[in-house]
């Protein structure tokens, strides 16, 4: 069970490419998670956790979000749309929605539902 995290350290501020999943069942050719297939979802509090350990780690805020490492963030959605709202939060970890990019290989459906949320984010589709 492999997740992976990568803080990208910048002069204009600390970005983090985080996971959504361990392993995926998208299949796409390129990507070495989806070898092992789905093991599980991650939760909500095991995502937001990848932020709060790099911030640990760097002793610095992280500033941008990129939801892009093991997994596909739509095909765990729920936990993902949690995520969203408590690192945005106040009481969260105050992550401005235009700091967060979300790549997909483009499950149709789930970014019209993302769009009707009014979510401020990027989306990034992955194309291949």
């Amino acid at each position: 069970n492999i997740i992976e995290s990568v803080i990208m350290k910048y002069k204009h501020g600390n970005s983090i490419c985080i996971s959504t999943q361990i392993g995926c069942r998208m299949g796409c050719k390129f990507c070495a998670s989806t070898l092992e297939g789905r093991v599980r979802n991650l939760t909500a509090g095991e995502i937001i956790s990848e932020v709060i350990i790099a911030q640990k780690i760097i002793g610095e805020r992280i500033s941008n979000i990129v939801l892009m490492g093991s997994g596909e963030p739509f095909d765990n959605y729920e936990n993902v749309t949690k995520f969203l709202d408590l690192v945005n939060a106040e009481y969260g970890l105050n992550i401005g929605q235009r700091h967060i990019t979300l790549s997909t290989c483009g499950l149709v459906p789930k970014i019209y539902e993302l769009a009707d949320k009014g979510y401020s984010i990027t989306l990034a589709i992955s194309l291949h």
